[in-house]
């Protein structure tokens, strides 16, 4: 088995609502590279969620107790830390610089 690593070139700027399909297909045809069965494709979550509209002002954020007392645990911005909670079902760890969570779709995040 072979694992080959191939970044795709000149791949564009995600905005909200771009068809991440399609920039990928154009992308992978652009650099001419042909797709096989079994072939991964591996995408930041940053890019999805662009794509789906999900960016966040902090400034418009209040952080809840839970935050304020959670972010003063690890150094991190209240604000933050609410968006994290809102999106979690658990804390699973905290220390200095980082949180632990189990995603509201059962995914383990750090």
């Amino acid at each position: 088995m072979t694992l080959t690593i191939t970044p795709l070139p000149e791949f564009p700027l995600i905005e909200s609502g771009d068809d991440l399909a399609e920039l990928i297909l154009v992308a992978v045809e652009r650099a001419g590279i042909s797709l096989a069965a079994g072939d991964i494709l591996v995408l930041a979550q940053k890019i999805v969620s662009k794509a789906e509209g999900r960016r966040v002002n902090l400034s418009n954020i209040i952080p809840s107790q839970k935050a304020v007392d959670v972010s003063s645990q690890i150094d991190k911005d209240a604000r933050l830390v609410e968006l994290i909670l809102q999106e979690s079902n658990s804390i699973l760890r905290t220390r200095p610089g980082t949180i632990i969570v189990e995603h509201r779709l059962g995914f383990v995040c750090a």
